[in-house]
């Protein structure tokens, strides 16, 4: 089922920096790699305004469910109709929000994803044949593998809109490119120390809310059916807490603040403001959805992401904001990763600042996360959890796990196989060593996920120090290759990252081959 995957290295990774300038709405590329060196490419004109990007995004919601909607003015249906996309005249629409099966959804996919390509792939195009060449060369002729690692400032709030992860399924690779998103910003923390053992903590929300459809969330069990018989399975601990409430989460956390490495929420989450009086969200500025004229629903701010706990006491949706998420996750001093498997828990919109949203926010406190722009049917969150969790115990880095996500859900998820986002601080890799699981034959299938625990081995603890004593020495020289201004710099200092990540890959390979004789 799953590729070998040949490792992310020079011959196959473009490290492109997208910088746009909003006063003319174009986009500059700087692209740098070890075998084209750096070139800055640009400016390149956007193919669509800022207006077009908002009816975008609200045609990308829309899947095959009749019952989702999205709401699109006159003007907006007849830009919809002149792309093509409407299946009926547009003055059938008018006056009536928009279902999926009014749309041709394959047709806007194919759009959106050529104006992807013109602003990144055509571009770049000697670029790209020169990377595959090289690899065809290497490898012996087999299907070249490009990793897209789009590196950007949280300001350039449009950039992050765009679904990038639709090139993926691009006729020019056929399918092999991965795509990361790389926030740049300063002062990142540190990684923690490699861990020998994964704890992952599922949360499930599923409130008996009446503005809420329920959801029946079997994400636990997907995520049993894809650790299955996976090598490092036997190195997972899950844990589940349902209903999730925010209190209980809190408790679970300072009960064991070593525990989770991973926070899995599978529940509602949404965009808008929340009022500090009635516990309801907006979703609009003129909106009141408690219809309580005394309550007046005052907003404060731009809009931000809101995921939907239970409130243990009543059952109903308790939303909780980007203040209180961060607050409870602060409680755990090992969190590697985030996964949202929420609707738009990944959107940034509305406001300056693409962390308005919830999983950039995130990013504060954890260095990976995985999040959605766009809604996810339950049917297609539940196939995420497998196939991803699937990939986890393979050992695949959070990159490449992500790639066969997209492989797996293509055929079956025409709508929602590239919704599922990764985030990643540019100044720590590409999540392959956020959570080192080295694969190993040592699980029976059917048995139940415990984490092994070793007798103590004075060699694996003496590489294992050596190796922690590198991870800070590998993240400054990530940084400075990244945020330095001096090209010989910046060339300088990626060479010195890759010859620790080298040395470290060494220590590591030794560390398992000592934990294969112990075991």
């Amino acid at each position: 089922m799953y590729r070998r995957w040949r490792p992310m290295n020079d011959a196959t990774t473009l490290r492109i920096a997208l910088e746009l300038d909003p006063r003319d709405w174009t986009l500059t590329l700087r692209v740098n790699s070890a075998l084209c060196g750096q070139e800055r490419l640009g400016p390149i004109a956007l193919p669509f305004s800022a207006a077009d990007l908002s009816i975008i995004e609200r045609a990308l919601d829309l899947n095959d469910d009749s019952g989702l909607k999205r709401a699109f003015a006159v003007p907006d249906l007849e830009r919809l109709h002149a792309w093509g996309l409407l299946l009926r005249p547009t003055v059938e629409h008018a006056g009536a929000p928009l279902s999926g099966q009014s749309i041709r959804r394959d047709r806007l996919r194919d759009q959106v994803r050529t104006w992807l390509a013109g602003l990144l792939l055509d571009p770049l195009a000697q670029q790209l044949n020169q990377h595959f060449a090289v690899q065809r060369e290497r490898t012996g002729g087999q299907r070249p593998l490009l990793y897209l690692r789009l590196e950007g400032w949280p300001a350039d709030l449009p950039l992050w809109r765009l679904p990038w992860e639709l090139l993926h399924r691009h006729r020019l690779a056929q399918g092999d490119i991965q795509v990361g998103r790389y926030i740049l910003y300063g002062n990142a923390p540190g990684l923690p120390p490699p861990a020998s053992g994964l704890r992952l903590l599922v949360l499930h929300s599923d409130p008996a809310d009446a503005a809420l459809p329920r959801l029946h969330l079997k994400d636990r069990e997907r995520i049993d059916e894809g650790l299955q018989g996976t090598p490092g399975a036997s190195r997972i601990q899950v844990q589940t807490l349902a209903p999730a409430s925010l209190t209980a989460f809190q408790e679970a956390l300072r009960a064991d603040p070593a525990r989770p490495t991973i926070v899995h929420f599978a529940g509602h989450g949404d965009f808008g403001w929340r009022c500090g009086r009635c516990g309801r969200i907006s979703v609009a500025p003129d909106d009141r959805p408690c219809g309580d004229p005394d309550c007046g629903f005052e907003r404060h701010g731009p809009p931000a992401g809101l995921l939907a706990f239970t409130d243990p006491r009543t059952g109903a949706a308790d939303w909780v904001g980007i203040d209180g998420v961060c607050e409870a996750l602060g409680l755990a001093r090992d969190l590697r990763l985030v996964v949202l498997s929420a609707c738009q828990s990944a959107t940034a919109r509305g406001g300056t600042d693409v962390f308005n949203g919830i999983a950039q926010r995130l990013m504060d406190l954890v260095p990976a996360v995985i999040a959605t722009p766009y809604p996810l049917e339950s049917g297609a969150a539940e196939e995420f959890a497998r196939c991803l969790y699937r990939a986890l115990g393979e050992g695949l880095s959070l990159v490449e796990c992500l790639h066969q996500v997209r492989l797996l859900m293509a055929e079956r998820f025409p709508d929602e196989w590239y919704r599922p986002v990764l985030y990643l601080r540019a100044s720590q890799g590409d999540g392959g060593r956020l959570l080192d699981l080295p694969a190993r034959a040592d699980r029976v299938p059917g048995h139940d996920t415990h984490p092994v625990v070793a007798a103590p081995d004075p060699r694996r603890e003496a590489l294992a120090r050596a190796l922690a004593q590198l991870v800070p020495q590998y993240q400054a020289a990530l940084s400075q290759s990244v945020t330095t201004s001096d090209a010989v710099a910046a060339v300088q200092a990626g060479q010195r990252a890759e010859e620790i990540e080298r040395t470290m890959a060494q220590l590591r390979q030794k560390i398992d081959r000592l934990a294969g004789r112990a075991a």
